[in-house]
């Protein structure tokens, strides 16, 4: 499991066009600042990122999860890990609520969830926003706005004083190949039983 803190402005670097110190939230981790002078930066494919910051607590943060849960007979460390949604959304909220964010006061977006890993499952990115979705209506959240699924990825750029989002998205050949390798590897380590090119996700 990525251990997760408090992100600070040495975490990232100054992004002199954004005016901004960018950190990035790699897969597997959730970040979260009270700085008005940090932002998050992630890139997506079937894997998918939630948004959330109370601005009048003045806190924001973003995780990146691969998978919606564990399988129910996994007992494991991984069961538990932040690369999965059940423990990725639970971690950042809980970790905005206890710095002193209202449930009633969030706003919350979510992005990613592409079609990006044909061959590997029936459709991962679906699985991660339905799953998205059942969490916070069971929670009695509302998602405030989001962009998810179609056949590309993304790229974005979320500032957790504001709840400004930047968005690009990425649909070239090359792009979407190389966020599709690199999710492979993780989810192939997330089931070391299965062979390369043969993922049994459910």
């Amino acid at each position: 499991m990525l251990a997760t803190r408090q992100s600070l402005r040495a975490d990232g670097y100054y992004d002199q066009t954004l005016g901004v110190h960018l950190v990035s939230v790699i897969a597997g981790q959730y970040n979260w600042t009270t700085a008005d002078d940090i932002a998050f930066s992630t890139t997506l494919g079937s894997c998918l990122s939630v948004c959330v910051c109370d601005t009048h607590a003045k806190i924001g943060g973003m995780n990146h999860f691969l998978l919606p849960e564990a399988p129910e007979n996994d007992n494991s460390a991984y069961s538990a890990s932040f690369r999965y949604g059940s423990a990725a959304i639970e971690g950042l909220l809980n970790a905005l609520y206890s710095k002193g964010a209202a449930k009633n006061g969030l706003t919350i977006k979510i992005f990613g969830g592409g079609r990006v890993l044909n061959g590997i499952s029936s459709d991962v990115g679906q699985r991660n926003i339905e799953f998205a979705r059942r969490f916070f209506t069971r929670e009695n959240l509302r998602i405030t706005s989001e962009d998810v699924g179609e056949n590309f990825g993304r790229r974005i750029i979320f500032f957790p004083s504001t709840g400004k989002v930047l968005l690009r998205k990425l649909g070239e050949q090359k792009e979407l190949i190389s966020i599709a390798e690199q999710e492979k590897k993780i989810i192939s380590k997330l089931n070391p039983q299965s062979e390369e090119g043969d993922v049994e996700l459910f």
